[in-house]
């Protein structure tokens, strides 16, 4: 049997034992082809997509239906069945186990553990001060289950958010926001250091930091605001023109800053990691993480895990996706050389995934 694939047809002529049929055609619906890619394990699909570009972009839809986490544990790749509120919305978050989803079209905003698929109502985009999104989020601490399934929402039980207002007669870059778990709207924080880049909760404190390297205290009660901590920036090592992203890490009961800097955004960039010294009021560079290795991305809490519980992963490395959009490799930066390599994970590493790293409170 001879195979002509291209879009959602099929053309093959067949070959029997008494004559030969050409030219077969079978048109097969989009939703019919997702419906048999549901069906496929992994090697599976990773050959569907290959077959041809248009295929491939049928994977891609369909990939959105199918979700998969990787295990650096045990490297083992799980597909995932998830609610369908998932759809339409997108990961702004993840940590202690849960993700943080925005609805795309109608503002719904929820918790979502993807291992239990028990979902948890946060207040709608349109309760934030203006027309914006969410561009990353993080959660102080898990709900609280009891023995009987039912989540409990403590009063430290906080949703982070880092926003951006798109008004038309001001434009606010990285504003914050929180709110608690059961709360109708979401509440403003009061600061004047906006267009802030990461958030980390750290020793009970959240801390934000913006482009400039100014460290600001988070403050929920009595009045929601920013503080400044008056931290000296880290030495410039870097070309002033350079694109800069900015990740707060925790390792080892320490608070790191993770600096990518890059020319082009296509590039993989240079990485240096430096560390708070609250005595000093100063960042002191890091040359070594000894045996730790730090995971980053711009939808995930940052963290860091020693290479000796994973086999196949280095001691001393940030990992990072080469494109955040559309992740096609993991990118492994090593201290002591400067250099970066692909993270090869066999088929996994073959189609564009959404950069989210997902940490859970047990092992798969």
């Amino acid at each position: 049997m001879d195979f002509v694939r291209d879009c959602n047809t099929i053309s093959f002529s067949l070959t029997t034992g008494r004559r030969n049929v050409e030219n077969i055609i079978v048109a097969l619906p989009k939703d019919i082809m997702i419906f048999i890619l549901n069906k496929l394990d992994l090697v599976s699909f990773h050959n569907f997509s290959k077959v041809c570009l248009s295929w491939q972009w049928i994977a891609l839809a369909a990939k959105n239906k199918i979700p998969w986490i990787f295990s650096l544990f045990n490297s083992k790749l799980f597909r995932l069945e998830l609610p369908p509120e998932v759809y339409e919305t997108k990961c702004c978050g993840s940590n202690w186990g849960w993700l943080i989803m925005e609805g795309i079209n109608q503002g719904n905003n929820f918790l979502l553990n993807p291992m239990t698929r028990v979902l948890i109502g946060l207040p709608p985009k349109a309760t934030l001060p203006s027309l914006n999104h969410i561009d990353k989020a993080i959660l102080l601490s898990p709900p609280l289950d009891n023995k009987i399934g039912s989540l409990v929402a403590t009063n430290d039980c906080v949703v982070m958010v880092i926003y951006s207002s798109l008004e038309s007669d001001s434009l606010g870059l990285g504003c914050l926001a929180f709110c608690r778990l059961r709360d109708e709207k979401w509440t403003a924080i009061e600061n004047n250091h906006s267009w802030f880049e990461d958030i980390i909760f750290y020793n009970g404190v959240v801390y934000a930091i913006n482009f400039k390297f100014d460290i600001v205290l988070v403050e929920f009660d009595p009045n929601p605001k920013g503080t400044r901590c008056h931290i000296a920036p880290p030495a410039r090592e870097f070309d002033s023109r350079a694109l800069k992203d900015i990740y707060l890490v925790e390792s080892l009961g320490e608070l790191l800053v993770v600096l990518r800097c890059r020319l082009f955004l296509n590039q993989s960039g240079t990485f240096k990691i430096f560390k708070l010294d609250t005595k000093g009021r100063c960042w002191i560079k890091v040359e070594d993480l000894g045996d730790q290795m730090i995971f980053i991305s711009k939808t995930s809490t940052g963290f860091s895990r020693s290479a000796l519980d994973y086999h196949g992963f280095r001691r001393n490395s940030i990992y990072f996706y080469l494109n955040e959009s559309k992740c096609d490799k993991l990118g492994e930066f090593h201290l002591e050389d400067d250099s970066i390599s692909s993270f090869d994970l066999d088929y996994w590493h073959s189609l564009p995934f959404l950069s989210i790293w997902f940490t859970s409170t047990s092992r798969l």
